[in-house]
């Protein structure tokens, strides 16, 4: 699944970028680099879910984990990382319960210089579910132009409730 969506990117952001270059600040080093045209990363965690919400309430969901990635010439990025996702006190979203879980999630990300850019704020759809165990699944999208990420997860739960909403997710680096 990883060499395809790899082949993907590669496809779409070789057109856009293929001798590009760009300015970025990372680590608070100004360098001048070459634009990769896609970045492929998984990322695999470990947290827990829990709250109480039927448009009103909350919904909490708190892991943490490492973000790995890989593009097309050979680059690699690790880097600790913290998920949250949550919803608003009033939000489109329901769901009682507990959960503890662990997941893992594919991530493609085009017309980015480095993977630092995936960290920040996502728009997610997530569904959740669990009777003693159970499993859950989101779909988060991230677009600030010229950049568009695109990530997809499926968890293993254990607890007891369901969850079902629209919210935000934050991926924070750890270090």
């Amino acid at each position: 699944m990883k060499a395809i969506l790899l082949i993907a990117a590669m496809i779409l952001g070789t057109g856009a970028q293929a001798f590009a270059q760009e300015t970025v600040e990372l680590n608070h080093v100004t360098t001048r680099e070459e634009a990769r045209p896609a970045w492929v990363c998984g990322l695999a965690f470990e947290g827990e879910s829990q709250g109480l919400q039927f448009i009103i309430g909350s919904f909490r969901t708190v892991a943490y984990g490492e973000l790995n990635c890989t593009d097309g010439l050979g680059g690699e990025y690790h880097r600790p990382v913290r998920v949250s996702m949550g919803t608003k006190f009033i939000s489109p979203a329901i769901g009682i319960g507990t959960f503890r879980l662990a997941g893992v999630s594919a991530e493609i990300s085009l017309f980015n210089l480095h993977p630092d850019v995936l960290l920040g704020q996502y728009v997610v759809a997530q569904g959740q579910v669990a009777f003693v165990g159970g499993v859950a699944a989101f779909t988060a999208v991230k677009v600030q132009p010229p950049q568009i990420a695109a990530q997809v997860s499926i968890q293993l739960l254990s607890g007891f409730g369901a969850h079902l909403g629209f919210h935000k997710m934050t991926i924070e680096a750890l270090n």
